[in-house]
């Protein structure tokens, strides 16, 4: 019951945002990000937002990190089994950082079964430290992450990492330019 009714809801707002107009967002990645703030919160989960010394960026750029973050903030509220979830965003001149993390179940990264954002099946080089990356939590054979993260993101040239592990909760981050 409560996994069909995420699913409907989880529906609803993605038809809400991809219908958002473009213009509305502007350049404005603030009023972007506090957009899928309210969405989430109006479906129930809680979020703190923080955001500091953001940049100017284009439109498509504010409207794709919104999208990708909405999603993220939605599975917090579906899968995470936690009401809260903690929305960071940052920037300097030319690069954007948004992050969505939770305290909630988290899920085994090694067993996901899929390929990471760059093809391998387990870890991400990064800056010399490992990241692992998967697409979903297995448990739930979704594709949200797959789609309207990892996706959407490379459309930009951006990037978005995925960090779990059982009992520790899920840190989503989103990088423009990758």
């Amino acid at each position: 019951m409560m996994r069909e009714r995420c699913a409907r809801e989880a529906a609803y707002l993605r038809r809400l945002v991809e219908q958002a107009d473009d213009r509305e967002h502007a350049s404005e990645v603030r009023a972007a990000l506090e957009e899928s703030v309210r969405a989430a919160e109006a479906l129930g989960l809680r979020v703190t937002a923080r955001y500091h010394a953001l940049p100017a960026v284009p439109g498509e750029i504010a409207l794709t990190m919104a999208r990708a973050a909405t999603e993220a903030l939605n599975n917090v509220r579906c899968h995470a089994g936690t009401g809260h979830a903690f929305l960071t965003a940052t920037g300097d001149s030319g690069r954007l950082v948004v992050t969505v993390v939770d305290r909630g179940r988290g899920f085994a990264m090694e067993g996901a079964g899929r390929q990471g954002p760059s093809g391998s099946a387990g870890a991400e080089a990064s800056g010399g430290s490992v990241v692992r990356a998967a697409f979903v939590p297995p448990a739930t054979g979704g594709i949200g992450l797959d789609r309207c993260v990892y996706a959407r993101m490379r459309g930009v040239g951006g990037r978005a990492l995925v960090d779990s592990a059982p009992g520790e909760g899920v840190r989503v981050e989103l990088r423009w330019p990758g």
